[in-house]
Protein backbone atom coordinates (compact mmCIF):
# COMPACT_ATOMS: atom_id res chain seq x y z
CA UNK A 1 0.00 0.00 0.00
CA UNK A 2 1.40 3.24 -0.38
CA UNK A 3 1.62 6.76 1.19
CA UNK A 4 -1.65 8.08 -0.43
CA UNK A 5 -3.87 5.10 -0.41
CA UNK A 6 -2.81 4.96 3.06
CA UNK A 7 -3.23 8.44 4.41
CA UNK A 8 -6.61 8.31 2.56
CA UNK A 9 -7.56 4.74 4.48
CA UNK A 10 -6.15 6.89 7.85
CA UNK A 11 -8.35 10.09 7.10
CA UNK A 12 -11.84 8.41 6.00
CA UNK A 13 -11.43 6.37 9.43
CA UNK A 14 -10.81 8.92 11.29
CA UNK A 15 -13.60 11.03 10.36
CA UNK A 16 -16.03 8.22 10.63
CA UNK A 17 -14.71 7.80 14.27
CA UNK A 18 -15.68 11.94 14.80
CA UNK A 19 -19.15 11.24 13.37
CA UNK A 20 -19.69 8.18 15.98
CA UNK A 21 -18.41 10.09 18.96
CA UNK A 22 -20.38 13.30 18.15
CA UNK A 23 -23.60 10.79 18.07
CA UNK A 24 -23.19 8.82 20.55
CA UNK A 25 -22.38 12.34 22.32
CA UNK A 26 -25.58 13.98 21.26
CA UNK A 27 -28.11 11.58 20.56
CA UNK A 28 -30.55 15.00 20.42
CA UNK A 29 -28.99 15.48 17.12
CA UNK A 30 -30.07 11.85 15.64
CA UNK A 31 -34.26 12.08 16.03
CA UNK A 32 -36.05 14.08 13.85
CA UNK A 33 -38.08 17.12 14.86
CA UNK A 34 -41.02 15.41 15.47
CA UNK A 35 -39.74 14.86 19.19
CA UNK A 36 -40.42 18.85 20.07
CA UNK A 37 -43.01 19.73 22.59
CA UNK A 38 -45.60 22.08 21.40
CA UNK A 39 -44.94 25.67 22.02
CA UNK A 40 -47.07 27.61 24.57
CA UNK A 41 -47.90 29.84 21.81
CA UNK A 42 -49.08 27.35 19.67
CA UNK A 43 -52.69 27.66 21.88
CA UNK A 44 -55.09 30.50 21.71
CA UNK A 45 -58.69 30.82 23.39
CA UNK A 46 -60.45 33.79 22.06
CA UNK A 47 -64.18 35.17 24.25
CA UNK A 48 -66.29 35.25 20.80
CA UNK A 49 -69.57 36.07 22.31
CA UNK A 50 -72.36 34.94 24.54
CA UNK A 51 -76.34 35.20 24.72
CA UNK A 52 -78.40 34.69 28.08
CA UNK A 53 -77.52 30.74 27.92
CA UNK A 54 -74.50 30.15 25.90
CA UNK A 55 -70.38 31.70 26.05
CA UNK A 56 -68.82 30.85 23.03
CA UNK A 57 -64.83 30.73 22.34
CA UNK A 58 -62.65 29.59 19.45
CA UNK A 59 -60.17 27.52 20.55
CA UNK A 60 -56.64 26.84 17.75
CA UNK A 61 -53.86 24.42 18.57
CA UNK A 62 -51.07 23.70 16.10
CA UNK A 63 -50.88 20.23 16.67
CA UNK A 64 -47.46 20.08 15.17
CA UNK A 65 -46.08 16.84 16.27
CA UNK A 66 -49.58 15.20 15.43
CA UNK A 67 -49.96 13.07 18.92
CA UNK A 68 -53.14 12.62 20.62
CA UNK A 69 -53.94 15.16 23.18
CA UNK A 70 -57.14 16.22 25.18
CA UNK A 71 -59.18 19.04 25.83
CA UNK A 72 -59.94 19.75 28.82
CA UNK A 73 -62.03 22.37 30.29
CA UNK A 74 -62.51 23.18 34.21
CA UNK A 75 -65.28 25.71 35.52
CA UNK A 76 -64.53 28.42 38.35
CA UNK A 77 -64.31 25.62 41.13
CA UNK A 78 -61.74 23.40 38.83
CA UNK A 79 -64.15 21.14 38.57
CA UNK A 80 -63.62 19.23 35.11
CA UNK A 81 -67.19 20.03 32.67
CA UNK A 82 -65.59 18.80 29.10
CA UNK A 83 -63.21 16.24 28.10
CA UNK A 84 -62.30 14.67 24.98
CA UNK A 85 -59.58 13.58 23.43
CA UNK A 86 -57.86 14.79 19.59
CA UNK A 87 -55.12 13.82 17.21
CA UNK A 88 -56.45 16.93 14.65
CA UNK A 89 -52.73 18.52 13.51
CA UNK A 90 -54.63 21.96 13.23
CA UNK A 91 -57.13 21.88 15.81
CA UNK A 92 -59.48 24.77 15.08
CA UNK A 93 -63.09 24.82 16.92
CA UNK A 94 -65.68 26.75 18.82
CA UNK A 95 -66.14 25.74 22.01
CA UNK A 96 -70.07 26.64 23.74
CA UNK A 97 -70.80 26.57 27.20
CA UNK A 98 -73.99 26.22 28.77
CA UNK A 99 -73.53 28.80 32.06
CA UNK A 100 -76.08 30.35 34.29
CA UNK A 101 -73.87 33.18 35.43
CA UNK A 102 -72.92 36.36 34.58
CA UNK A 103 -69.09 36.10 35.61
CA UNK A 104 -66.89 32.80 34.52
CA UNK A 105 -63.28 31.81 34.90
CA UNK A 106 -62.79 28.70 32.51
CA UNK A 107 -59.69 27.35 32.51
CA UNK A 108 -58.98 25.22 28.46
CA UNK A 109 -56.36 22.54 29.38
CA UNK A 110 -54.38 21.32 26.01
CA UNK A 111 -53.04 17.91 27.84
CA UNK A 112 -50.44 15.82 25.68
CA UNK A 113 -48.48 12.71 27.30
CA UNK A 114 -46.18 15.15 29.03
CA UNK A 115 -46.94 18.71 28.80
CA UNK A 116 -50.38 20.79 30.30
CA UNK A 117 -50.88 23.77 28.44
CA UNK A 118 -53.52 25.95 30.21
CA UNK A 119 -55.34 29.36 29.08
CA UNK A 120 -57.71 30.79 31.68
CA UNK A 121 -60.06 33.97 31.21
CA UNK A 122 -62.45 35.94 33.02
CA UNK A 123 -65.62 36.07 30.98
CA UNK A 124 -68.75 38.73 31.71
CA UNK A 125 -71.42 37.43 29.84
CA UNK A 126 -73.33 39.85 27.42
CA UNK A 127 -76.42 41.14 28.79
CA UNK A 128 -78.95 43.62 27.62
CA UNK A 129 -76.43 46.41 29.25
CA UNK A 130 -73.33 45.56 28.22
CA UNK A 131 -72.02 43.51 25.20
CA UNK A 132 -69.67 40.61 27.28
CA UNK A 133 -65.99 41.13 27.43
CA UNK A 134 -63.27 38.36 28.03
CA UNK A 135 -60.02 38.97 30.00
CA UNK A 136 -56.84 36.20 29.78
CA UNK A 137 -55.75 35.65 32.92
Amino acid sequence: MNSKMKNFAVKSLSMLATAAVLLVANPASAHSGSDKKPANGQVSVKYTGSNSKTVVFRLNFENTTAEKFWLIIKNDAGEVVYEEQFTDLHFDRNIYLDVDETKIKPTFIIRLKDQDIERKLLVTKRTPTNEGTAVVL
